[in-house]
C-alpha cells in the first residue's frame, strides 16, 4: 500500500508538527506521510509499557515478551499506512498490532513443539479521579492482575487477546483453531471467574461493575518495560532509515 494511500486528504508539507498532545492517529499519520521520529518517539513512550504488559500476558515469558513489543512498535514506523481511521482508533490498531505480534511467537512456540515456560504475572475510570478514587482503582486493577496471572494459560491468552489487543471473537477462534462460539463461552466464563475472585478479595461493590476497559487497563499495566527497549528500537530504526538512504 502506498503511504499516500491511506490518508488522501493531506500532503506532508501542510501537516502540524507532531507535539505530546497530538493523538494517536494524527502520531501515525505523521509517521505514514512524512516518517516523522518526533511522532514514532511519542507514540514509543506512550505504548513502550503497554506494549510489554500485553505481550507477556499473552507469551508467558519476558524475553518473548520484550520481542513481541519491539517487533510490533517496529511495526508503527514501518506500517503506520496500515491503519485506517475509519475502522478503529489508532490505539485499538497499535493493541492489535502487539496481540499479533505476540500470537506470532505462540504460533512458533506450537511448531516447534516446545514448553512454554510461564513466568508469575508480576472498570472504568473517571476521566480525571482524585487521588482517592485513582488509589482505589490501582487497588483494583492489582488485585485483577494478580487473578489475572493465576487464571490457566489458554485462558489468559483469549482474555488478553480480546480485551487488550481488541481482537474480534472470530479472530482469535481463526488464531487458535477453536470454533467461535467455543472462544465466546470460555471468555464470558472467564470474566466471571475474575468477577467471583474480586468479590471473594473485598472488591464486592466494584466486581459486578468491571468493563472491558477496566479489564484492558489491567492487562496493559503493572509491569516496567525492559531498560534496553527504547535503545534496541530506535537503533533498529537508524539502521534501517540509514539504509534506505543508501
Amino acid at each position: 500500500m502506498s503511504t499516500l494511500s491511506a490518508y488522501p486528504s493531506r500532503s506532508p508539507a501542510r501537516m502540524p508538527f507532531a507535539t505530546e498532545s497530538s493523538d494517536d492517529g494524527a502520531l501515525l499519520e505523521a509517521i505514514a506521510l512524512r516518517q516523522d521520529r518526533e511522532a514514532f518517539s511519542i507514540l514509543f513512550d506512550r505504548y513502550e509499557k503497554r506494549a510489554f504488559n500485553l505481550a507477556f500476558y499473552l507469551t508467558g515469558n519476558r524475553t518473548a515478551a520484550e520481542d513481541a513489543a519491539q517487533e510490533a512498535l517496529m511495526h508503527l514506523w514501518f506500517s503506520a499506512s496500515s491503519h485506517q481511521p475509519e475502522r478503529g482508533t489508532g490505539r485499538a490498531w497499535i493493541m492489535g498490532v502487539v496481540a499479533n505480534k505476540s500470537l506470532d511467537w505462540i504460533r512458533k512456540k506450537r511448531r516447534d513443539r516446545n514448553h512454554v515456560e510461564q513466568e508469575e504475572p508480576r472498570s472504568t475510570a473517571a476521566p480525571h479521579p482524585t487521588p482517592e478514587a485513582a488509589a482505589e482503582l490501582e487497588e483494583l486493577h492489582s488485585a485483577l492482575r494478580r487473578f489475572l496471572g493465576q487464571l490457566p494459560i489458554p485462558e489468559r491468552q483469549l482474555v488478553a487477546l480480546y480485551f487488550g489487543g481488541g481482537l474480534s471473537h472470530e479472530e482469535i477462534a481463526a488464531s487458535f483453531s477453536l470454533p467461535r462460539p467455543t472462544v465466546s463461552f470460555k471468555i464470558k466464563k472467564t470474566l466471571e471467574t475474575l468477577r467471583t475472585n474480586l468479590a471473594q478479595a473485598g472488591f464486592a461493590a466494584a466486581a459486578p461493575l468491571l468493563t472491558d476497559e477496566g479489564v484492558g487497563a489491567a492487562l496493559c499495566s503493572g509491569l516496567e518495560a525492559p531498560s534496553g527497549l527504547r535503545e534496541k528500537v530506535m537503533g533498529r530504526l537508524d539502521q534501517a532509515t540509514l539504509g534506505s538512504n543508501t
